[in-house]
């Protein structure tokens, strides 16, 4: 299956564009666009050359977040890894896309290739920095913190818990209101040091994994990230 996939699928689907999907999925953390949040798309016929593509929407499980909004998911999760020491559940919801499982089989220089340009492409981004994982950080900081909680203080985190978590939390003790998360288990202020720390450590994770920047085929091979615990 594997190698017809292999072989005809380019008659059908972008596999950089796709496979860019997948390792997005992968490097960021989006836990909940494997098999919804997600949609095909092309601009032309088959026969013209197009190809189909994937587009994302309701990316709010990015980084240690599941679609519960609780911090569940381990830096070294993996696309077939549980959430949970009872494997009750997969970090990644949709581990068992047939299409994700064999772009991954089937195009592994492919995956590798995309992680590398996309690595080039946030340090190029990235507004601060200049080892590699400092331009990495840079690149969210650019484009996720300092649109968000460097930009919001935290007095207005603190008064969204309030509103939001605070004020529903008597209402889902006495049943009026019917959740099945308990709004208190989401009260997290700004979340920065976290997701931060998070973030980091998926980058050196990944890095590792695609062995790019200062890790090589043989291992680390450099300094620039100091030492590793």
């Amino acid at each position: 299956r594997v190698e017809a996939f292999r072989n005809e699928a380019p008659n059908y689907w972008h596999i950089e564009d796709n496979m860019f999907y997948v390792v997005f999925m992968l490097m960021f953390g989006a836990k909940d666009n494997g098999i919804k949040n997600t949609y095909p798309y092309k601009f032309g016929t088959l026969a013209s050359g197009s190809r189909w593509r994937q587009r994302q929407d309701d990316l709010d499980s990015l980084f240690p977040y599941d679609n519960q909004g609780l911090a569940s998911a381990k830096f070294w999760c993996e696309w077939a890894d549980f959430s949970d020491e009872a494997k009750t559940a997969y970090a990644f919801k949709g581990e068992h896309s047939a299409l994700v499982q064999l772009l991954l089989l089937a195009f592994p220089d492919v995956e590798k290739d995309i992680a590398h340009r996309m690595f080039d492409a946030m340090q190029e981004l990235s507004n601060y920095g200049s080892t590699t994982i400092d331009k990495l950080m840079g690149f969210f900081r650019t484009y996720f913190f300092d649109k968000a909680q460097y930009y919001f203080p935290k007095s207005v985190y603190n008064k969204d818990v309030e509103y939001a978590y605070e004020e529903a939390w008597p209402k889902y003790a006495d049943g009026t209101y019917d959740v099945d998360v308990h709004p208190l288990s989401q009260v997290v202020g700004d979340a920065l040091e976290t997701e931060m720390e998070w973030i980091e450590k998926r980058m050196v994770y990944t890095m590792s994994k695609y062995q790019y920047g200062p890790f090589g085929a043989n291992g680390y091979n450099d300094t620039s990230l100091g030492r590793i615990n």
